[in-house]
């Protein structure tokens, strides 16, 4: 808990450079802030699909049609890519679950 204090303090001991000291440093902070872009809802939810992605992928190909299935159907991507992500990839896999089972098709069947 001391730690904590010992930073804060320092944090709130810092001052902010001289506006001089600023520009020699490569331009006004201010402009600088002004062009970066504000974070908003749509790259926030870049951002989480981004993160879930590598986890959807070590699923498996199964459960990747799966939830390409339900989002063709409707559901909600955020809520249903934060549910895949969550499975156990080890454990679909052990199971043999990651796999997408073939297509079969009869050609020319007896009628």
């Amino acid at each position: 808990m001391s730690e904590l204090r010992e930073v804060q303090e320092m944090v709130s001991s810092v001052s902010p450079p001289a506006q001089d000291d600023r520009h020699h440093r490569g331009g006004a902070t201010e402009s600088r802030m002004k062009r970066e872009a504000p974070v908003t809802v749509a790259s926030s939810i870049e951002l989480r699909l981004r993160y879930l992605a590598p986890h959807i992928h070590d699923l498996g190909e199964g459960p990747l049609f799966h939830l390409f299935r339900e989002l063709a159907a409707g559901a909600d991507l955020l809520p249903l890519v934060e549910t895949y992500a969550s499975l156990p990839a080890d454990i679909i896999r052990a199971y043999r679950g990651g796999r997408l089972a073939p297509v079969l098709a009869v050609i020319g069947g007896s009628s």
